[in-house]
């Protein structure tokens, strides 16, 4: 389409060839053209009202599709496999130590008091270690095996397999692809989860297992062993990581006992190369400290005993220098008997805290005896004991501070040794705290490993299922119902979508923005279904209609026909035909396109009736007499549309004059069976005919016909001629209406020219045929040379296709009555 070149026409002077332009067609224009009306061209707006139109419209198809979606999934449902669904229930407690001080187990049991402990548990049911621990049953795992190669067929994922070629079957790999890690394949491993389900129940600590297989035994049997066999691996787990704990403190503790015993050992070596003895520590003292007290006191003592010999010891010297020598041998008697009892006092006090061959108590031992022979002895010798006693008094003092002075520096060299000492001893104390404790860790470990007490319990176990719980035979008819409707919309909104064609009135208003003086129904819809269109009928009318043309045209002597049909009728429909020479169409009902003659009381003749109302109403004062009919493109009726109309003008009484001006492609001269070579438009217009040589007398009283003619080289030159305006001005006067037949208003620019002279014009679409594109185009070419457009006729309507406020065409009864 793109290659052919159409006419365009600008400018007010038909005549003048510079005012005529080519310019190419493209089908597509129109989308947004608007045309001279306020909406003209704009895309209709689609409401939800225009949905549930539409959708009325294509019901059948709709039914259709979803009529053969609920087939298949019937279909489906009754060659599908049957699977059956096992459900076994495990309940995840929090764990409860069987001992309450063990730490070991005081871990684990908060550990099951985690906010995800239930999570994390529910997703370890779908491991492959659990399938692995269940697998190892050798009976289990050859029942899945028999399964699996049951089920196995060709499908798309089968397909896949095969073309992969990494892929392989559990058996036939080679024992060297298995993982080390399981003890059987992991494919069948995968496989075996495929039948397994995990469902955890809302706001519980219960969590379904469920097992779905064609089998039901088997599916009791895999829900069942997969629960015993998940908490036997929990078990196993927990147990594993006590003895993993264990050996670890086992290790612990043998180190902790090496070091004990090497601190302990270092600890006896200090304090034997130090000379330290360990002593109690109740009074924060040591036994120096204690020494030096104990020194301390005695020293008090010896010095007070030392003044006072030494006291006695000048008291005597000063008495003996005097002469009452007596009174003080007496008294110096008394004083030696008085310091005698004292020292014997002090040495008794003595031998409770120290032994004899303490120095002070040797001194105290001396004093005594010399006292004793002090008072024994005479003046002399008692001086001489007193000096003795002085200086025995005095010889204790000063040892008592040598031993105190000797125990102070004694006990600063301890204190300097006991720090390291005390540093070794803390370290003994700490490792052999840690010794105790891990020995007790062990102890409480191996009482844990020993208990093989779970948290996780079997609460129900599954019973073997009865029914199938898949396909779920009303779900998926239900579900392929809605799908099947659901799709069907969519094909139906998809290929309202895609078609670019008018298709109804509404179309029309949308996309011309033109009136509609109405719409014309499929011819084959409305003959095949006249209950009056009979063959006895149709030879009646062919009859008639001939003895009307020879009433009209004797002793005219233009356009007779050849032979009379004032006889009887002939038998057959060709013999009237070719006898009569009246309609073409007429002879041949088969196609028939004059339907106003054939059947006046069908429905398209009282669409062709209503047509002709819209148009005698369409002015106020008086109606165009001059209408030209076009189209956008070849092939939407107007030919037909005009004859028929001609028709039916002149069935009303008016007379009516239908001029063929498509001097290209005529095709009315075979519409009402009037010989190709006869004289018509174009040969008025070139000059070599006369107005009363070219028009046709017809059997159908008041219509005339003028054809075409011969194929002029310049139509368009001849139709936007000045002749041409006069030919229409002097028919005027003999004729109620002039219907001018044009050629389509795209491919040439013929209907162009003619709309200058005309009244007005009516354009013609086809139903499901002409594009809205075209149509659009058309319309604005129209425009473009200021032709008045009465309306659009909408030709060829299916109202078994069509949503239309009318109805169907078989819901109206009177045109269901008789049709003669």
């Amino acid at each position: 389409m793109s290659s052919v070149r159409y006419i365009d026409i600008k400018g007010s002077d038909s005549q003048n060839s510079k005012n005529v332009q080519v310019v190419p067609y493209d089908p597509s224009f129109g989308s947004g053209y608007s045309g001279s009306g306020p909406n003209s061209g704009s895309e209709h707006e689609p409401t939800l009202k225009d949905l549930f139109s539409l959708l009325r419209k294509r019901i059948k198809l709709i039914a259709l599709i979803t009529a053969v979606s609920s087939l298949a999934g019937l279909f489906y449902c009754l060659t599908a496999t049957k699977y059956y669904t096992a459900v076994a229930n495990v309940e995840i407690k929090g764990y409860a130590p069987v001992l309450a001080g063990a730490s070991v187990e005081n871990l684990f049991g908060a550990d099951t008091r985690r906010l995800d402990y239930q999570k994390t548990t529910t997703a370890k049911l779908k491991r492959l270690v659990v399938a692995d621990r269940v697998l190892s049953d050798p009976e289990i795992e050859t029942q899945i095996k028999k399964y699996l190669e049951s089920r196995r067929g060709w499908s798309f994922s089968s397909l896949i397999n095969l073309l992969d070629s990494s892929s392989e079957d559990e058996d036939t790999a080679p024992a060297k692809a298995l993982d080390k890690n399981f003890k059987v394949n992991p494919s069948l491993l995968n496989k075996y989860l495929g039948l397994i389900d995990i469902n955890p129940v809302h706001e519980t600590s219960i969590v379904e297992i469920t097992a779905t297989t064609a089998k039901p035994k088997l599916s009791q049997l895999i829900a069942n062993s997969h629960a015993e066999g998940f908490i036997a691996e929990l078990r196993a787990e927990r147990q594993k990581s006590v003895l993993s704990s264990l050996n670890a403190l086992e290790i612990q503790g043998e180190d902790l006992r090496r070091k004990l015993e090497g601190t302990e050992n270092e600890l006896a070596r200090y304090a034997r190369e130090n000379q330290l003895v360990a002593v109690s520590n109740a009074e924060d003292a040591n036994v120096i400290v204690k020494q030096i007290i104990s020194l301390t006191e005695l020293l008090t003592q010896a010095t007070a005993r030392r003044v006072k010999s030494e006291s006695l010891l000048r008291e005597f010297e000063e008495q003996r220098s005097r002469s009452d020598s007596v009174n003080v041998d007496e008294q110096t008697q008394r004083s030696a008997r008085e310091a005698l009892d004292q020292a014997e006092a002090e040495y008794a006090s003595m031998r409770q805290n120290v032994t004899d061959e303490f120095p002070a108590a040797k001194e105290i031992r001396a004093r005594i005896a010399s006292l004793k022979s002090a008072l024994t002895g005479s003046s002399k010798r008692q001086l001489e004991n007193l000096r003795l006693l002085y200086q025995s008094d005095l010889s204790s003092e000063k040892k008592l501070i040598e031993q105190i002075d000797s125990a102070k520096a004694q006990s600063h060299e301890i204190s300097k040794r006991l720090v390291q000492y005390n540093m070794l001893l803390k370290e003994s104390a700490s490792f052999r705290q840690l010794y105790e404790t891990v020995l007790r860790q062990i102890q409480e470990t191996r009482i844990s490993g020993a208990n093989d007490n779970s948290n996780i319990i079997v609460s129900d176990y599954a019973i073997r299922p009865n029914s199938p719980s898949a396909p779920l035979t009303k779900l998926v008819l239900m579900a392929a119902t809605v799908f099947g409707a659901l799709f069907a919309i969519l094909v139906v909104v998809l290929l309202e979508a895609l078609n670019n064609r008018i298709r109804t009135p509404e179309d029309v208003s949308a996309y011309l923005d033109l009136p509609i003086l109405g719409f014309i129904p499929s011819f084959d819809q409305d003959i095949s279904k006249g209950p009056g269109f009979t063959r006895k009928n149709l030879v009646r009318k062919v009859r008639l209609l001939g003895e009307k043309y020879l009433k009209k045209t004797e002793g005219k002597g233009i356009n007779a026909p050849a032979e009379s049909l004032k006889s009887e009728p002939p038998a057959s429909i060709d013999s009237v035909a070719q006898s009569a020479q009246v309609l073409t169409l007429a002879a041949r009902p088969k196609s028939d396109e004059l339907i106003t003659i054939t059947s006046p009381k069908a429905f398209v003749s009282e669409a062709l009736r209503t047509i002709r109302a819209s148009i005698l109403l369409s002015s106020a004062d008086h109606a165009p007499q001059s209408l030209m009919v076009t189209s956008a493109e070849k092939g939407e009726g107007k030919t037909t549309v005009t004859a028929n109309l001609a028709v039916a003008f002149a069935q009303a009484g008016h007379s009516t004059l239908v001029i063929d001006a498509d001097l290209r492609q005529s095709r009315l001269s075979a519409l009402f069976n009037i010989p190709t070579d006869h004289a018509g438009l174009s040969d008025y217009l070139a000059g070599h005919r006369q107005i009363e040589d070219i028009i046709c007398t017809t059997a159908i009283e008041n219509a005339d016909v003028l054809v075409s003619g011969s194929v002029p080289p310049n139509p368009a030159e001849l139709l936007g001629s000045k002749k041409m305006k006069e030919l229409i001005e002097s028919l005027r006067g003999k004729y109620d209406f002039i219907l001018i037949d044009c050629p389509p208003v795209l491919p040439v620019a013929d209907g162009l020219m003619v709309s200058r002279v005309a009244d007005a014009v009516v354009f013609v679409t086809r139903s499901n045929v002409t594009e809205r594109g075209a149509s659009i185009e058309a319309r604005r070419r129209l425009g473009s040379v200021n032709a008045r457009i009465l309306g659009v006729i909408l030709n060829d309507l299916n109202f078994s296709q069509v949503d239309h406020h009318m109805g169907p065409l078989h819901s109206h009864s009177y045109y269901s009555a008789a049709q003669g």
